[in-house]
């Protein structure tokens, strides 16, 4: 192969991985603020301060979450899992178009995940509390 052939055969394959990332496919770091502002709202909902949370929903889940749809579910995870004891954790999840982040809690009876779903402008697009299942350690 000639080095004329090989400098083309390497421009391709950059524009190729330029592509993939302009498509979102390679992984890219999530946004500080959207870290922040999820480890802040975990706060709010353990403090009860439902509107707080609510003024960083995006238009389309303000209309289906309101404050008070908020306390009950809070009430609901209470219910469940017993008192809010700390935040202990932070991750991020890496699906292209969305910033996941994750903030693991401890509650009374057993650990929880606050899932916020942003989706731009440091605006929230989803939340879900799911059980935080510890993982198996790899024994390869």
């Amino acid at each position: 192969m000639s080095a004329k052939q090989h400098a083309r055969g390497a421009a391709r394959i950059a524009v190729i991985l330029l592509a993939l990332l302009a498509a979102g496919w390679a992984k890219k770091p999530k946004s500080a603020a959207d870290q922040n502002t999820a480890i802040s709202l975990v706060q709010m909902l353990s403090s009860g301060n439902y509107q707080g949370v609510v003024l960083h929903f995006n238009k389309d889940l303000k209309k289906q979450e309101s404050p008070e749809k908020l306390k009950a579910l809070w009430a609901a995870v209470l219910n469940e899992y017993g008192s809010f004891k700390k935040q202990v954790g932070l991750d991020a999840e890496n699906v292209p178009g969305y910033d996941i982040i994750n903030v693991h809690c401890a509650f009374q009876y057993a650990p929880v995940i606050v899932r916020f779903v942003f989706t731009g402008h440091n605006r929230v697009g989803n939340l879900f509390i799911v059980p935080d299942t510890p993982k198996k350690p790899d024994n390869t």
